[in-house]
């Protein structure tokens, strides 16, 4: 009767143990997954700035050019600009005389 308690104990204390080892790997699952989600989101955050600074860039570069870099750029998208436009009279040339 002795040896079937102490059987008995032992096992409701391995039944207490085992479920607070779950539990606490479930929180450690649950906390790796949450700063894996933080990270992502920081890591995106990021990349969205990178990106809203890089357009802030290029439109100052484009409004008040201070290179030759930058000028170059001005006249490339003005002459396609141009070509663009001179296709576009064209075309309505062609559907007004056809």
């Amino acid at each position: 009767m002795w040896q079937a308690r102490r059987e008995e104990a032992a096992l409701f204390i391995q039944r207490l143990f085992r479920g607070w080892l779950a539990r606490r790997r479930v929180m450690n699952l649950q906390k790796k997954k949450e700063e894996e989600n933080l990270d992502k989101i920081r890591k995106e955050e990021k990349f969205r700035k990178q990106e809203e600074l890089k357009h802030k860039r290029e439109i100052e570069r484009r409004m008040h050019p201070v290179t030759k870099q930058d000028f170059e750029i001005l006249y490339q998208e003005l002459e396609l600009w141009r070509v663009n436009e001179t296709h576009k009279i064209k075309h309505n040339e062609e559907l007004l005389h056809a």
